[in-house]
């Protein structure tokens, strides 16, 4: 590099003729002249070769969107039963910089609610119609809503989305609940939004006569709802499970008991292969008559499929401890306060 430098030195700025700097520097006419009429500083550059992701680089991409929190090695797995042959370390670093691009991460801050002061309110609407008696169906949708401080719960079914409609089911919720809170809070519902952020006047009314106050919430971000988007249903009987599936697809599920118990037999026998949960997570006991549960192999392969693990109903505080330790991912007790100490010294510690 120095010497190339200093041959277009000797020519462009003192005027030397090829014949001479070849002389001096010792080097042949031809290397000469390529350094005066090369622009560029030489260096060393070769072709590029094809990397072993590159036939299956859509795929990955699929995966990243339809797959929430899908783990490296079960995007490795998926993509070698398409023929892929590359290594790990390959995988991980193309992952490392595709990762942020698919899914860029949204900044969080830990919200705390007061009793009562919060009331969440969105309208589902389920895959399949209503049956409604005489072999007639009907299109249906479920005013849902859910409590900020204690996650309580409540639906009612309506049969069109006009304001007297949902005033009807979110008086059915309010009734179910037993009271009312301080502010009700909907997305941008055509018969509770007027626009610009401001409510109908039937919901402002509707809202004024049982003195509560409202929120519409920003367009396009469903997860300023929080606790309502984050609803997981659960139901042990595997036919339900299917129904429930099968009438709100979008809906996170856990695990039904059949589910349960084929993750478990694959687990213990280290058999996955096709195996591909359609639920978010496994709500289990620590133990099944003589059977451990929740372990550290266990957890292992529910975070390899991406389940959470919720444990129930775990009292003691010397085993909340234990789970808290081992890294589950939710814990159940008849006893929150002392759930809630026994969480706030591990997160000190």
């Amino acid at each position: 590099m120095e010497q190339w430098a200093e041959i277009r030195r000797m020519h462009f700025v003192e005027g030397v003729a090829i014949k001479e700097i070849a002389r001096r520097t010792g080097r042949d006419r031809k290397t000469i002249r390529k350094a005066v009429r090369g622009a560029q500083p030489p260096g060393y550059s070769r072709p590029p070769v094809c990397s072993k992701l590159d036939p299956h680089r859509e795929e990955i991409a699929q995966l990243l969107r339809a797959v929430q929190g899908i783990t490296n090695t079960r995007i490795r797995e998926l993509i070698t039963e398409s023929g892929n042959s590359g290594g790990k370390t390959i995988l991980d670093d193309y992952l490392r910089e595709l990762r942020p691009i698919i899914c860029p991460k949204r900044t969080y801050q830990r919200t705390a609610y007061r009793p009562g002061e919060l009331l969440q309110f969105d309208l589902f609407e389920p895959k399949a119609e209503i049956p409604v008696g005489h072999g007639q169906t009907r299109r249906g949708y479920v005013v849902t809503c859910e409590l900020g401080f204690s996650r309580a719960a409540a639906g009612a079914l309506v049969f069109a989305k006009r304001f007297d409609d949902l005033a009807w089911g979110m008086n059915r919720c309010l009734t179910k609940l037993g009271g009312l809170p301080d502010t009700l809070i909907w997305d941008r519902e055509g018969a509770i939004h007027a626009g610009g952020g401001r409510p109908t006047e039937e919901f402002a009314a509707f809202c004024g006569q049982l003195a509560v106050g409202w929120r519409i919430l920003e367009a396009r971000d469903p997860e300023s709802k929080g606790a309502l988007e984050r609803t997981l249903l659960a139901a042990e009987d595997d036919r339900i499970m299917r129904r429930i599936r099968a009438h709100a697809p979008g809906v996170a599920t856990s695990a039904s008991f059949g589910e349960v118990r084929d993750f478990f037999q694959r687990c213990f026998a280290d058999r996955f292969a096709g195996y591909a949960p359609e639920a978010r997570a496994l709500q289990i006991p620590e133990r099944f008559g003589d059977i451990d549960l929740v372990g550290a192999q266990t957890l292992a392969a529910a975070r390899r499929f991406g389940l959470e693990m919720h444990v129930w109903t775990v009292n003691e505080e010397s085993a909340i401890e234990r789970l808290l330790r081992l890294g589950v991912d939710g814990v159940m007790s008849d006893f929150p306060s002392r759930l809630v100490a026994v969480a706030r010294r591990s997160s000190a510690t």
